[in-house]
């Protein structure tokens, strides 16, 4: 009987080591993999943006498109900042910066959104969707960092 326990939990820890652990460290590397992607897709689409000073709703499906095209459901918000000329209440001249959500999602694909010299364009990255491998990953052995959110912005020259 002893015999038998003893063969049964090798066979078990056999089939964690040999099956359990590669898919873990597969997983785990698609993962960051992917989010790397999704970061540099991210910086060449700001780039463009910035030395552009215009989007059309077509290069905005594009970049939907590529983003979630790693394997992550991703969402993407867009905040722009700009600039104002006022003046304080002793008359002396001072540049407001107004931050304002932009609704991109309505543009037509050829319509444009010009945007000023000195704008800040940023983009909040969340993922909103995980896949039921990396949730179980998650609950049992507490690997997976959860949710993948990332912030980037660029200037408009």
């Amino acid at each position: 009987m002893n015999n038998f326990i003893q063969s049964v939990i090798t066979i078990v820890l056999l089939a964690l080591g040999l099956i359990v652990g590669p898919i873990i460290t597969y997983q785990t590397s698609e993962a960051s993999l992917a989010r790397q992607a999704i970061v540099n897709d991210t910086n060449q689409f700001l780039n463009g943006l910035s030395d552009r000073a215009y989007v059309t709703g077509a290069e905005l499906d594009e970049y939907y498109s590529q983003i979630n095209s790693h394997g992550l459901k991703m969402n993407a918000e867009f905040q722009v900042s700009m600039k104002a000329p006022s003046t304080d209440a002793e008359g002396n001249a001072v540049t407001l910066t107004i931050t304002k959500y932009n609704d991109f999602d309505l543009l037509d694909s050829e319509e444009k959104r010009l945007f000023n010299k000195g704008d800040i364009i940023e983009v909040d990255l969340e993922e909103v969707g995980v896949s039921y491998w990396r949730s179980l990953l998650h609950q049992l052995l507490r690997l997976d960092p959860g949710g993948f959110e990332y912030h980037m912005a660029d200037t408009v020259q």
